[in-house]
C-alpha cells in the first residue's frame, strides 16, 4: 500500500484514480448486484411486500407463475461489503468519517437555552470544502452541525420580517430591522462614517446584539445512517432541451430525518425569563422557511408546520420509489418540486424565448446559474400524514415502491409587492393543479399505474418493470381542487387559464419580458401548436383504453396493424440510443360517486413529431389521425 492510498478521501484531490466523491460508478453498482444475486433468497408469490405495518398497506398479490424459478434479490447496504471495490468513493468517505466521529449526542454547555426540532426529510449545511460535492459542516468531535453564523443569519431575516412585539429586556415594542439589530447586532457608527483605509479591523467590528447563536447538532442516535444521498438532475432531458445521451446521478452527503438541537445564549436574559418564548418563536418563524442548503427542494424543512403555508394541498399517491445506493427504497419529497418546475419551464417556454423562460423559472424556484446561485421565491415542504410505506415489487426487477398521504406546503421565501404576491399565489395553485391533472410525481410520472389499470400486463412468465404512478386529491383538497376540472369540457378552458395566469405573473415580475415567441428547439413547449390534449370518460379502473396502445397495436384491421410501440411517441431504451415518450397518459379521478364506484377522465397529452424529416414523423401523423377518428373514442380537448 502506497502512502497516497492511506490518505483519507476527505483530503485527496478530486481526480480520477484518487477520489471522485460525487461520481456514482455504474461498474461498482453492477458488481455489487452480481454478488448479491449469488446470495439470493427463495422466490415469493407476493408482488408487493412492505417493510412497515402490512395490515394497513396496499395488499397486492397474484398467483405464482408456472415454471418461474427466478430468485428474489436482497441487496445488502454497501457498509456491509468488506471488499472496498464494491463501495463508491462517497460511501468510503462516510466510513472513514464515522471511524473518528463521536456518534453520541452532542452535550452542549450549561447555561444555554436549547430547543430541538425534527426535520421532515433530509438536511445539509454545505461546508464548501470541495466544490464537486455537497457535504456537511463538521464541528466538535467530528459531528455535523448547523453553524451559529448561519443560524444568526436566518434569525435576523425572520426578525426583519416580524411584526412589532413587546420585548421585555428592552421595555418596549420592537419589530423589523430594529428588532433584528437589537438581538443580532449592527455595525458601529465609527465603522459607518470612517471610510479611511487605515481604520483598524477592531474599529470596524459590529455593535453586538444581546444574543449569541451556537448553532445546531443532531441528537437522535441514528443520525449517522443513510448519509449518502443521490441527486439526479433531469430537467433538460425531461423537457427536451437536451435530447442526446442519458442523465447521471451524483452523490452528496446529507442527514436523513435528523432531530436537531439548537442553542442560544444571552448575558442580559436570565435562563428562566419568559422572553425566551419570544426568541424561540422567532426562531421557529426562521425554521419554517427551511435551513441549510437546497431548501426550495424540500431539504431542511421542519416536520411540524411552524407557520401558515403560502399555498397548501393534500394528496395521496403510490408508485415506484427512488433507490438509494444500496437499492433500498426511499420516498423523496423533492419529486413535487421537480415535476412542477419542469411543467413551469414547459409553460413559460410556450410564452417567451428559451433564455427568458429559464431565467424566470430560476427566479421562481431557485438554482445554481450565475455567480452564487439564486434563492427562489417559492420553497416546498411535504408533511406526510404518517411514515411513507416503502415496499418492494417482486413482479419483475425487485423495485422499491411507495404509498404516501400528506400535505404539500408551498412557502414564500421573501417579501414581494402585494400585486406580485397575489399573482404568485394564483400561479402556484394553477401549476399544482396542472401537474395533478395531466400526470403525476416521481418515477414513471408520464404513465398511468399499470398494476391498477392493466393487471393483465403482469401475467405470464416474463418479468416486467413496475410502470406508472397514481396520485389523487385527498381530504379537503378533494372537495376544493377537483372542482376546477369536474368535466371534460372544463379541461380546455382550464389549460387556457394556466397560460394566462403564467403570463400575468411573468409580466408583473419582469416588465421587459417579450411574449409572442417560444423556446426554439425544445421538445415539450406548452403551446397549442406544439401539444394536444385528448380525453374520454372511463367508467371504472377496468375501462382504461390507451394503456394497451403502449404495448401493442392501437388499431387492428383486416389488412392493417398500426402501432406506436418502441417509437419516439412511447419512448424507448436501445443501448446508448434512448428517447423519452412524447405522450403522457393519465387516469384522473373524478368526484367519488355512490358505492365508491370511482370514475376517471382518461387523458392523453401528445407532443406530435412536427418535422417531416424527423424519425417517426409518419407514425406520429397516423396516430394523430387515429385519435381524431371515431375509432379511438377520444376527443380533442385542447391544442390545434
Amino acid at each position: 500500500m502506497t502512502f497516497a492510498t492511506k490518505v483519507p478521501l476527505m483530503f485527496r484531490a478530486q481526480v480520477e484514480g484518487r477520489s471522485q466523491l460525487q461520481r456514482i460508478d455504474p461498474g461498482i453498482q453492477k458488481a455489487r448486484r452480481k454478488v448479491e444475486d449469488e446470495k439470493s433468497s427463495p422466490p415469493t408469490n407476493k408482488v408487493f411486500q412492505h417493510q412497515s405495518n402490512p395490515a394497513t398497506l396496499r395488499a397486492l398479490q397474484r398467483p405464482s407463475r408456472p415454471g418461474n424459478n427466478k430468485t428474489v434479490q436482497r441487496h445488502t447496504p454497501a457498509a456491509q461489503h468488506q471488499d472496498k471495490k464494491l463501495k463508491q468513493d462517497s460511501e468510503t468517505w462516510v466510513d472513514e468519517w464515522m471511524k473518528g466521529v463521536n456518534t453520541k449526542s452532542n452535550s452542549t454547555n450549561a447555561g444555554l437555552s436549547k430547543e430541538s426540532y425534527d426535520i421532515s426529510w433530509r438536511f445539509v449545511s454545505n461546508s464548501g470544502q470541495d466544490p464537486t460535492i455537497i457535504s456537511p459542516v463538521i464541528g466538535t468531535g467530528g459531528l455535523p452541525f448547523y453553524p451559529g453564523s448561519s443560524m444568526k443569519g436566518a434569525f435576523r431575516a425572520a426578525c426583519e420580517q416580524a411584526e412589532p412585539r413587546y420585548i421585555k429586556s428592552r421595555g418596549r415594542q420592537l419589530g423589523g430591522k430594529e428588532l433584528a439589530n437589537y438581538y443580532c447586532g449592527t455595525k458601529s457608527q465609527s465603522a459607518k462614517h470612517n471610510q479611511s483605509e487605515t481604520v483598524t479591523k477592531s474599529a470596524q467590528d459590529s455593535e453586538p446584539g444581546i444574543l449569541r447563536f451556537h448553532g445546531g447538532y443532531p441528537i437522535n442516535p441514528n443520525w449517522h445512517e443513510k448519509l449518502v444521498d443521490l441527486v439526479h438532475p433531469q430537467q433538460h432531458r425531461q423537457v427536451g432541451i437536451k435530447d442526446s445521451g442519458s442523465s447521471s446521478a451524483f452523490a452528496q452527503i446529507s442527514l436523513y430525518k435528523p432531530t436537531l438541537e439548537f442553542a442560544i445564549s444571552s448575558s442580559k436574559i436570565k435562563p428562566d425569563d419568559e422572553e425566551w418564548q419570544t426568541i424561540w418563536q422567532l426562531w421557529e418563524e426562521a425554521l419554517a422557511r427551511g435551513i441549510g442548503c437546497r431548501v426550495s427542494a424540500g431539504y431542511g424543512q421542519p416536520q411540524k408546520q411552524l407557520s401558515k403555508a403560502f399555498y397548501s394541498i393534500e394528496v395521496k399517491g403510490e408508485g415506484g420509489a427512488s433507490k438509494a445506493l444500496d437499492d433500498s427504497g426511499e420516498f423523496r419529497p423533492n419529486i413535487f418540486k421537480a415535476a412542477i418546475r419542469g411543467h413551469t419551464l414547459r409553460i413559460f417556454g410556450g410564452l417567451t424565448n428559451a433564455k427568458k423562460a429559464e431565467d424566470l423559472v430560476e427566479k421562481l424556484f431557485g438554482g445554481i446559474q450565475g455567480a452564487g446561485g439564486t434563492v427562489g421565491l417559492l420553497g416546498i415542504n411535504f408533511q406526510a400524514k404518517q411514515e411513507p410505506d416503502i415496499g418492494e415489487f417482486y413482479g419483475g426487477y425487485d423495485e422499491p415502491t411507495y404509498e404516501v398521504t400528506g400535505k404539500l406546503n408551498w412557502s414564500l421565501n421573501r417579501e414581494v409587492s402585494t400585486e406580485e404576491e397575489e399573482a404568485l399565489l394564483k400561479l402556484i395553485s394553477y401549476l399544482t393543479r396542472f401537474a395533478m391533472l395531466l400526470g403525476g410525481f416521481g418515477k414513471s410520472w408520464r404513465r398511468a399505474d399499470h398494476y391498477l389499470f392493466y393487471k393483465q400486463y403482469y401475467e405470464g412468465d416474463k418479468d416486467k418493470a413496475l410502470i406508472g404512478c397514481q396520485w389523487r386529491w385527498f381530504n379537503q383538497s378533494l372537495n376544493e381542487e377537483i372542482l376546477e376540472v369536474n368535466g371534460l369540457n372544463k379541461v380546455g378552458p382550464f389549460l387556457d387559464q394556466v397560460r394566462a395566469v403564467a403570463q400575468e405573473w411573468m409580466q408583473i415580475h419582469d416588465s421587459k419580458v417579450q411574449f409572442g415567441t417560444t423556446a426554439k428547439g425544445w421538445r415539450e413547449i406548452w403551446h397549442p401548436k406544439n401539444v394536444q390534449v385528448w380525453g374520454r370518460e372511463a367508467e371504472s379502473d377496468k375501462d382504461c383504453v390507451a394503456i394497451h396502445w403502449f404495448h401493442g397495436a392501437y388499431y387492428k384491421g383486416d389488412l392493417t396493424y398500426q402501432s406506436i410501440k418502441q417509437t419516439q411517441l412511447t419512448g424507448y431504451v436501445k443501448g446508448q440510443d434512448n428517447a423519452i415518450s412524447r405522450i403522457w397518459h393519465r387516469m384522473y379521478p373524478q368526484v367519488p360517486v355512490k358505492n365508491n364506484d370511482e370514475k376517471f377522465f382518461e387523458l392523453l397529452t401528445f407532443f406530435p413529431v412536427i418535422f417531416e424529416k424527423s424519425k417517426d414523423f409518419e407514425k406520429s401523423k397516423a396516430f394523430e389521425e387515429f385519435l381524431a377518428s371515431n375509432r379511438s373514442g377520444f376527443k380533442k380537448l385542447w391544442g390545434n
